[in-house]
């Protein structure tokens, strides 16, 4: 009985591995008809209903992530501005695992901003099927480790957001890769890098890439009102010793999908809201202005997880327990629910739903070559 109930723990991801991959043909055709309807309605609708589809989306995926995993969340700092009135941030994040997406789901659900995430993502994101091209589409933009880019699309993207006023959060992890703490390589290479030029040395956080945050400030600094710095933390995520008293030994962030099988109960997640009128504007300042705000996250994770058991498992002070309401990812659900009916329902749905996976990675992967 006990061997049963561990492989169902270790199965438990199987469910929304399923629901979230398996909706996608049935979230581009919803898109498709959108994008179709609104070439006939005014310059910028086709936006504000790509938002609300994108929420709506997200929503099925939280309803997963936050509710069916039971996970706590813990929020410390600014975390009121959630509960404030909407804003157009840039969200800097340490990045750690994948996960670290969803969390900012999460923090811009709270504040009604879910559809109004766009992503500065790594390149070789773009070659995943369907996701790849839509995140594009939805006004994310690639940039290669080294803060290259296709200039000409990042500027199109960009004009898009300022000219049409779109409301915006714009995710950036700046480390550029995961901190993953059993790649002692690359983090030694990260330290050595940093010592090399004058840089701090960190010990929780990779030393960021600064070009494309950089970019992103300078491009659409008239259209901030801040820049949220968010530092993210997994409970269970280190081990203590006997002959090790004095340090913490810290495991790896959660996967994807490994984060179902209840090995980190609780995400903590610390917010600092920086007006943007407080950010430097000379490039060479918002360069020192980043490395200092990862040398700060670097002392939050150093408490974080830390041996020192009043320090241990939180961010200190003004800690509120973040309980998101089942009842507004529900609807969402429902309605993947009944329109996914109509595909496996019938031979003729089946039948679209397999042609909608071949004909829209195939065109998603010429959109993206075309640099559309």
């Amino acid at each position: 009985m006990l061997s049963l109930i561990v492989h169902m723990k270790h199965l438990k991801f199987v469910l929304p591995a399923a629901v979230i991959f398996g909706t996608v043909p049935q979230y581009f055709v919803l898109w498709a008809a959108w994008r179709f309807i609104s070439l006939f309605l005014p310059s910028g609708a086709y936006e504000r209903g790509d938002d609300v589809l994108y929420s709506v989306y997200q929503k099925l995926i939280l309803l997963f992530y936050e509710h069916y995993s039971g996970v706590e969340v813990y929020l410390y700092g600014d975390h009121e501005v959630l509960n404030g009135k909407k804003e157009n941030i840039l969200y800097m994040s340490n990045h750690q695992s994948s996960v670290d997406w969803v969390v900012s789901d999460l923090l811009a659900d709270r504040q009604g901003s879910l559809g109004h995430l766009r992503y500065v993502l790594k390149d070789q994101l773009k070659y995943i099927p369907m996701y790849g091209w839509y995140f594009s589409a939805h006004g994310g933009v690639y940039v290669k480790r080294t803060g290259g880019s296709d200039g000409s699309v990042v500027e199109k993207h960009f004009n898009n957001i300022r000219d049409k006023q779109l409301p915006v959060w714009l995710v950036i992890f700046p480390e550029g890769t995961r901190y993953n703490i059993d790649r002692r390589d690359v983090i030694h290479q990260s330290q050595q890098f940093a010592s090399k030029n004058g840089l701090p040395v960190l010990e929780h956080c990779l030393s960021p890439r600064t070009t494309a945050t950089l970019i992103c400030l300078q491009r659409l600094r008239d259209h901030f009102d801040a820049v949220y710095d968010v530092t993210i933390a997994y409970s269970h995520q280190h081990t203590h010793q006997e002959e090790a008293k004095d340090r913490t030994i810290r495991k790896s962030g959660p996967g994807l999908f490994e984060f179902f099988e209840g090995g980190f109960p609780e995400l903590h997640i610390h917010i600092t809201r920086i007006p943007i009128s407080e950010v430097p504007e000379d490039p060479e300042e918002i360069k020192t202005w980043i490395h200092q705000r990862f040398q700060t996250k670097d002392r939050l994770l150093d408490d974080f997880f830390s041996p020192d058991k009043s320090l241990q498992n939180s961010f200190g002070a003004n800690k509120v327990n973040s309980i998101g309401q089942l009842k507004s990812v529900l609807p969402s659900t429902l309605m993947f629910v009944a329109f996914s009916l109509s595909f496996f329902g019938t031979g003729c749905g089946l039948w679209l739903y397999s042609r909608v996976w071949m004909f829209a990675t195939v065109g998603g992967y010429v959109y993206i070559l075309a640099g559309l």
